[in-house]
């Protein structure tokens, strides 16, 4: 068993950085200059990818519907249990490929591991959106996924090799029913990032739609060990496996000891090759301390479980 670490996500900003986001003038540069600081921390304590810290994404949807076609915003909805909103996606025409994302990333020059950035997956964006237009839902499905595909190719074009597909609903939802569409759309993206995707699972238990996730091209699989049975990844085939041991939703830092038993008890129940330790759900949720805490965490914990503690 290989054990790395990574997180994934949006992470918090800044006071200083919302100051200026309220001010409305050098926003974007500011947030480019604050997520290079925070990439070089995460080669500073040596995770093994390195997340772009998205903080110009009020939302992990909105530069997408922003930037593309067929969607208007409608208000704010709650974004399930937290305190916090997204803007709701509303499909009002046919969904179209129009742009690239670059004005949202923030990956320049050269790092030492690879860089790793999170889209939606499109069964999550399917069930988190209101759709006006689509009589066919299979429909709905692919043309997220060819809209998904052509900005993950994008992405790769600018130097990512790791794609994080952020996937709640699996946890929340039927994705059985319309499970050949989700995997052709997962398959798609795949395909035109080229590089490794990782879906990653929260905010509950994704196993009754265990068949349709391990049946998936995506490389690895994430799960939110905060809200499900440990024992349910079993279910899951030997993809990869990233372990969603660290609390974003609480600031309470977790310690090695604790990291340390979760994967002994998981070396006897996961039987993927590559298993990672990583966040539950975005650092969004934290100041920015605390995320950088964790981060600090995930470092210590490879490290030390890598000399010889599992």
């Amino acid at each position: 068993m290989k054990l790395g670490g990574y997180v994934f996500g949006i992470f918090p900003r800044s006071e200083r950085l919302i100051d200026i986001s309220r001010s409305g003038s050098g926003f974007m540069e500011a947030a480019r200059d604050e997520s290079k600081s925070l990439m070089e921390i995460q080669e500073k304590y040596g995770l093994n990818y390195i997340d772009d810290p998205q903080l110009t994404w009020d939302d992990m949807f909105r530069p997408i519907i922003l930037n593309q076609g067929g969607f208007s915003i409608n208000g704010l909805t709650r974004y399930f249990e937290t305190n916090t909103f997204y803007k709701l996606p509303v499909i009002e025409s046919k969904i179209e490929y129009k742009d690239y994302l670059e004005p949202y990333i923030s990956l320049s020059g050269n790092l030492s591991k690879p860089p790793l950035i999170s889209l939606p997956d499109p069964f999550t964006f399917f069930c988190m959106a209101k759709n006006n237009w689509y009589s066919d839902e299979s429909s709905l499905i692919s043309d997220i996924g060819k809209l998904l595909a052509n900005v993950s190719q994008g992405l790769k074009s600018q130097g990512y090799n790791i794609l994080v597909l952020k996937g709640p609903m699996y946890t929340k939802c039927d994705a059985t029913r319309l499970g050949e569409s989700i995997k052709g759309s997962l398959h798609e993206i795949k395909e035109s990032f080229g590089g490794k995707v990782i879906l990653h699972t929260y905010f509950g238990d994704p196993t009754k739609n265990a068949q349709v996730i391990k049946d998936s091209s995506v490389d690895g699989i994430g799960f939110d060990l905060k809200s499900m049975k440990h024992e349910s990844i079993k279910f899951f085939g030997s993809k990869d496996i990233s372990v969603g041991a660290i609390d974003g939703l609480n600031t309470k830092q977790e310690t090695i000891d604790e990291l340390e038993a979760i994967m002994k008890n998981l070396k006897g129940i996961i039987s993927s090759e590559n298993i990672y330790i990583t966040n539950n759900v975005d650092l969004e949720f934290l100041p920015q301390s605390f995320s950088i805490n964790k981060v600090k965490l995930i470092g210590s914990v490879i490290k030390v479980l890598n000399d010889g503690r599992i």
